[in-house]
């Protein structure tokens, strides 16, 4: 499975550990970087000319790329994430994580949120919250695809790691 960043890794990876948990054992997630990177890989599996299956996973704010698939949501992963959590109202899940009580917890979330560059609010959190970057990440990834996605949502992407896994 290819994807762009270690972020998707992290997103796919929790998607199969609660959806499809024995693809986990017969998969290698791969960040490759750029989406039309990730894209190309993609297209050139469909056209048979690799040895190799390969399923490519962009960022969900990327522009319709076919025949990669797109993470669930509409936009960036760390938009995506923090937003939906914002909007279910989720942060008691990170109190025992974080050691701060909720009210601290929105606020911070809330205010990161108020940066116009995403990809500045991991880190940001990360070191409010004395935390590594990527184990925050872990955590946010987790707590939204256990209470942000649904089935439909990931089913797309389900369907096809499941049908490559094939032995066809």
């Amino acid at each position: 499975i290819l994807v762009e960043d270690e972020e998707a890794e992290i997103i796919i990876s929790d998607i199969l550990r609660t959806y499809l948990p024995d693809a986990l054992k017969r998969v290698s997630i791969i960040p490759v970087g750029a989406a039309n990177v990730v894209n190309m890989f993609e297209e050139l599996y469909q056209q048979k000319k690799i040895p190799f299956k390969v399923v490519g996973i962009v960022d969900a704010d990327q522009p319709e790329l076919k025949p990669a698939l797109k993470l669930p949501g509409s936009h960036s992963p760390e938009e995506q994430i923090i937003t939906d959590i914002s909007e279910k109202n989720l942060w008691h899940l990170l109190v025992g994580f974080l050691g701060n009580d909720v009210v601290i917890i929105k606020r911070e979330f809330e205010q990161i949120r108020t940066i116009i560059n995403h990809k500045e609010w991991l880190q940001k959190l990360a070191e409010k919250f004395n935390v590594s970057k990527i184990i925050l990440w872990s955590q946010l990834s987790s707590i939204w695809v256990r209470n942000c996605t649904t089935n439909e949502q990931v089913n797309v992407i389900l369907e096809e790691i499941k049908g490559r896994l094939s032995p066809n």
